[in-house]
């Protein structure tokens, strides 16, 4: 599954950074479905 995946997010100059770890959801990516996922910077 997507357990483990990034969650990339696009910064303004074009950069990709990580801001997330996928944790788990129902279906994926799901439209009215959350996912949960894990706070990268929390543990940097």
């Amino acid at each position: 599954g997507d357990s483990g995946g990034p969650l990339l997010h696009q910064l303004e100059n074009g950069r990709w950074v990580n801001i997330g770890i996928v944790s788990w959801g129902i279906g994926c990516g799901n439209r009215g479905v959350p996912g949960i996922y894990t706070r990268v910077n929390f543990y940097l």
